[in-house]
């Protein structure tokens, strides 16, 4: 099995591949609350206040397989970990974002290391009534869910996190610790709630990646704004702790954020990392990262590749890239006349 081959590394002739025309990001539809209705002005979201199966059904994969990859079936992207962490969360329409809540460092001090209780159990009875709804037919798989550097930018005031790695390193040390502890509570959490899939579990439903074994994704957006110094040396342990908890753990990268590839292919339990392609200006080109992905690739981690890319593209990474624990999901982009 070819997913496996990805995560094992094993031999294969080809890498998992997905080709499809390139299309932009789509935001979900509205949710829709217990009442039926689909609010249309600004409202927060509140543990209970969704119709969980109706808001799910956006989600809902149109087939099992697509290309080499595998439709899973997960939660919709409402900031989880923002909210386990104590975020409120607003939305209207399309757009989902949070409002900070720490304003000073004494805030960190009275989190509760479990996270927010309300969070964790909407999380779980979404997931649930996931597993209910596919009867085993699809794979369960994580919603996004942020990493600790994400989830403390979310939290506080850009102002006050990135003086933090100056004024205060080793408090902000100890709450993305934190971070790192809430995230890997609630993915554990879930993965204990849901039913494995042909003996493994899936990943997000956006990538169609199942492992054979526990699994989890997670990312650091804001890793743009670091070098990879103070990445090393604030974030390397926390990444770590996060993937030695799950047997196949993955991490989100972007190409703009390419900086951080060095630190991450050194974090031993990381089985693999994806790099999601950001057009220009806010990324290199592919072609440009050949260098970087063939250095993941020499450092024993698979690769995930996805996002949009010209057909030519494609054919020198399918070239130049061993197939060996590679993934590529290519959305092309049109030819230029």
């Amino acid at each position: 099995m070819r997913q496996r081959a990805f995560w094992l590394r094993t031999p294969v002739d080809r890498p998992l591949l997905r080709v499809a025309p390139w299309q932009e990001y789509q935001p979900y539809p509205p949710f829709i609350l217990r009442d039926g209705s689909a609010p249309t002005e600004t409202y927060e979201i509140t543990p209970g206040l969704l119709d969980p199966l109706a808001s799910l059904q956006a989600t809902r994969p149109a087939r099992l397989v697509d290309g080499d990859f595998i439709g899973g079936w997960g939660a919709y992207d409402q900031c989880w970990t923002e909210a386990l962490l104590g975020c409120r969360v607003l939305r209207v329409g399309g757009s989902v974002w949070t409002e900070p809540f720490i304003h000073d460092w004494q805030d960190v001090d009275r989190l509760p290391a479990e996270g927010n209780e309300a969070w964790l159990d909407e999380l779980l009875r979404a997931n649930q009534v996931l597993v209910e709804a596919v009867g085993g037919s699809y794979p369960v798989s994580q919603p996004l869910m942020r990493g600790p550097l994400d989830m403390a930018e979310a939290a506080m005031s850009s102002a006050m996190l990135y003086a933090g790695f100056y004024e205060v390193p080793e408090r902000l040390r100890s709450f993305l610790e934190l971070c790192g502890g809430v995230f890997v509570q609630a993915a554990r959490r879930r993965l204990d709630c849901t039913p494995p899939f042909h003996g493994g579990y899936a990943v997000r439903c956006e990538w169609g990646l199942w492992a054979p074994g526990t699994t989890v994704q997670f990312q650091a957006d804001a890793s743009r704004n670091l070098s990879e110094c103070m990445y090393r040396e604030f974030l390397f342990e926390v990444d770590r702790m996060i993937a030695g908890a799950f047997e196949y753990p993955i991490m989100h990268t972007h190409s703009g954020s390419h900086h951080i590839l060095p630190v991450i292919m050194d974090i031993p339990e990381l089985r693999a990392i994806e790099v999601s392609l950001d057009p220009a200006p806010y990324g290199p080109s592919p072609l440009d990262l050949l260098p970087e992905f063939e250095e993941v690739q020499r450092a024993g981690k698979s690769l995930l590749i996805s996002g949009p890319m010209r057909q030519v593209e494609l054919r020198v990474l399918l070239e130049r890239l061993s197939p060996v624990g590679l993934g590529i999901r290519a959305g092309l982009l049109p030819e230029p006349v």
